[in-house]
């Protein structure tokens, strides 16, 4: 038996997402599919002024691929794409791309005006951070597609033992935000007055 042929159904600037696992996992990894000669897909929000990118999509065949995995469903292009490689009977996983919160889900307006992302699930299963994602997940119609995973960025962290606090010293406290604090002016400012105010506290 070869190697497994993974397809990373995604924008190309998104490749870095499965660096880990590609570093972990002995596979043939195949390229986003869209045409060399087309450049950076269109925006999909511009298709009324501009060729839909879905159009151009290049499809592997379906018999040619074991696993496709997506960190964001929601473009119409990967989408239809995805859905297609599932109906084939090709196992779909997705690494979802940002946690289950309200900005992410409600007030991101890269989410085509809030589409209700996530609810359902288009792939065959998503990786969750933990339980407490999960039963969001599962609670918008996603039963049975919720496989509680981890991170694998956070792999190299286990069996490590904490620090050793000598008595009296102060506690060391990491605190973790996303990439990109805010979707608008108003809420990176909201965050960081919170984190100034915590760290006050």
């Amino acid at each position: 038996m070869g190697q497994p042929r993974i397809l990373l159904l995604d924008a190309d600037s998104r490749v870095d997402h499965y660096r880990p696992l590609m570093e972990a996992m002995d596979a043939a990894w195949l390229a986003p599919p869209w045409p060399a000669s087309a450049g950076t897909p269109v925006d999909w929000r511009d298709e009324d002024i501009a060729r839909p990118p879905w159009l151009a999509v290049n499809r592997t065949p379906a018999a040619e691929l074991d696993l496709v995995l997506v960190t964001s469903e929601w473009p119409p292009h990967i989408g239809t794409t995805l859905v297609e490689y599932a109906r084939a009977g090709i196992p779909v996983l997705q690494i979802a791309d940002g946690i289950v919160e309200w900005r992410q889900i409600w007030e991101n307006p890269g989410m085509w005006d809030s589409a209700p992302i996530y609810q359902p699930v288009l792939a065959h299963k998503i990786a969750c951070l933990g339980r407490a994602q999960a039963r969001v997940l599962e609670s918008w119609g996603n039963i049975g597609k919720c496989e509680v995973t981890g991170s694998p960025r956070l792999d190299s962290l286990i069996g490590r033992s904490p620090r050793q606090r000598p008595k009296g010293d102060p506690f060391r406290i990491l605190i973790c935000t996303a990439s990109s604090l805010g979707f608008s002016a108003r809420q990176r400012s909201v965050l960081g007055n919170g984190l100034k105010e915590l760290k006050a506290r």
